[in-house]
């Protein structure tokens, strides 16, 4: 769903570590959750028509729902990362 920095992080901030494991089994789940709707609804990924079946239609809305949500979680991930960051310049002497 979405791509990974693949930015380690030092094994010193075991908060941001944790809070990362977190949000990628969460990531993870949501994924797996996509991809067995689209393998259940074979038709969810054509256009869309007046006969298709409100079940079908309501898969499409949680595959967009998964999307977003993978998104949110790559951004939050993404901050922490940033924090951690600064943070560690903060502490650099020059």
């Amino acid at each position: 769903m979405t791509a990974r920095s693949r930015r380690p992080i030092p094994p010193d901030d075991a908060l941001a570590a944790y809070q990362i494991v977190g949000l990628t089994a969460i990531e993870t789940a949501v994924a797996l959750t996509a991809r067995a709707l689209v393998m259940t609804y074979p038709g969810v990924n054509r256009v869309e028509r007046p006969c298709d079946s409100a079940e079908l239609l309501t898969a499409r809305d949680l595959i967009h729902d998964c999307e977003r949500l993978c998104f949110a979680l790559d951004a939050h991930r993404q901050a922490i990362r940033r924090q951690q960051h600064d943070d560690l310049d903060d502490e650099r002497t020059f």
